[in-house]
C-alpha cells in the first residue's frame, strides 16, 4: 500500500509541474470521494453531519478560489 501511495504522490506532483495548479486542485477533491467510499465498503463507517459540513467547506472555497475570485 505504501508503494501505491507514494507512486501516486509522485504522479501528482508531476502533475502539479505539468500544469498550473488550478488545473490539477479540482481532481484532488476526488480523492474526498475515494475516501468516503472506501471507508464505507472496508469499514462500514460513514461520514457524519459534522465531517459533511467540513468537506462542503473545503470543496467550496476550493472552487470559489479556482474559479479566480479574490478575497
Amino acid at each position: 500500500m505504501a508503494i501505491f501511495a507514494a507512486y501516486g504522490q509522485a504522479l501528482l506532483i508531476y502533475a502539479f509541474v505539468a500544469v498550473p495548479a488550478v488545473v490539477v486542485a479540482p481532481f484532488i477533491y476526488v480523492t474526498i470521494i475515494v475516501a468516503t467510499v472506501t471507508g464505507y465498503l472496508a469499514f462500514g463507517g460513514f461520514p457524519n453531519i459534522t465531517a459533511w459540513e467540513g468537506i462542503t467547506i473545503i470543496i467550496v472555497r476550493g472552487v470559489y478560489r479556482a474559479l479566480g475570485s479574490d478575497d
